[in-house]
């Protein structure tokens, strides 16, 4: 469902936003922000990690990832 979630844990935040199929990190208290950076993830399988706030967001739906051969 399309919306922003604020996932907290311990006083650390990241903000998923869900939009058109696709979800990304907005804005997150790391000190790196490597997961803000990460871009937009949809396919099966594709996650959005944040390792220092101990965030791991995985698509469980959506289209099939695709296969270089």
């Amino acid at each position: 469902v399309d919306g922003e979630y604020m996932i907290d844990n311990d006083g650390k935040y990241n903000l998923l936003v869900i939009k058109d199929g696709t979800a990304y990190i907005r804005e997150a208290s790391c000190p790196d922000k490597l997961c803000v950076h990460q871009g937009k993830v949809k396919n099966n399988g594709e996650q959005l990690i944040c390792l220092p706030n101990k965030t791991i967001i995985t698509v469980t739906s959506g289209a099939e990832p695709e296969t270089d051969f």
